[in-house]
């Protein structure tokens, strides 16, 4: 098998489609695989990182939209209470008097 390497510490084997040597199209990076059969650990790294960072991302994605729809009721609750009180408080509105709300 052939190797090209491209950093000090790591190496990926030349994959050849067509199967001869002379007529390389297409080289893709495999890892490779050693004699014990365990793959290289940098790639192992690499998928971890890569799993954590999507799932972090995902989280905080979803943290965001909660609060924000939370924020929105709770906005959306508050307004509606305090123009219904100043709705209630005020003269010859629908069927509440001031003296039936206020006190007055």
């Amino acid at each position: 098998m052939l190797f090209i390497p491209r950093s000090p510490s790591l190496q990926f084997p030349l994959r050849n489609p067509t199967g001869a040597f002379g007529s390389v199209q297409l080289a893709l990076p495999v890892p490779h695989i050693s004699n014990e059969g365990y793959v290289e650990w940098q790639y192992l790294i690499v998928v971890v990182v890569v799993v954590v960072v999507v799932v972090v991302v995902v989280v905080v994605v979803v943290v965001v939209v909660v609060v924000v729809v939370v924020a929105e009721a709770v906005v959306a609750v508050t307004v509606t209470v305090v123009v219904i009180i100043i709705m209630m408080c005020r003269c010859n509105y629908i069927m509440f008097t001031n003296k039936a709300c206020c006190g007055a």
